[in-house]
């Protein structure tokens, strides 16, 4: 199920000291701090007042319960992909495809119709 609320996204770019776990219990501390809630109870999609996550963390690989990088559904996401491609074109985390050629290969998905629209508004703040 996905959202049926208008939402907007963003990417950035950090450097740490922290570690990914250190970094993922942060951004937990934050999401709570604006008043997220997690329902452990239901599965799936569950609508949010913030959501951070970890998209790449350098070419840290990792597949763990509650942490898993590079996040495993960048390439299917144009909400993702597009601000990536925005500010880091040239990114290939941990795969052989940029951040750019990412987004092109799903809009060219899109186009195709071989996956569900996906529809982003930019706008510039």
């Amino acid at each position: 199920m996905n959202s049926r609320h208008w939402f907007t996204n963003c990417v950035g770019e950090l450097e740490t000291d922290l570690t990914a776990h250190e970094l993922l219990r942060v951004l937990l501390d934050i999401e709570a701090s604006f008043g997220r809630t997690r329902d452990l109870s239901r599965a799936g999609y569950q609508d949010r007042v913030l959501d951070l996550d970890i998209l790449y963390y350098g070419s840290l690989s990792l597949n763990e319960p509650g942490l898993v990088i590079p996040h495993p559904r960048i390439s299917e996401r144009l909400f993702v992909l597009s601000p990536l491609a925005e500010i880091a074109p040239d990114w290939r985390g941990s795969g052989d495809r940029t951040a750019l050629q990412m987004e092109q290969g799903l809009l060219d998905r899109l186009r195709s119709s071989q996956v569900p629209l996906q529809e982003i508004i930019r706008h510039e703040w």
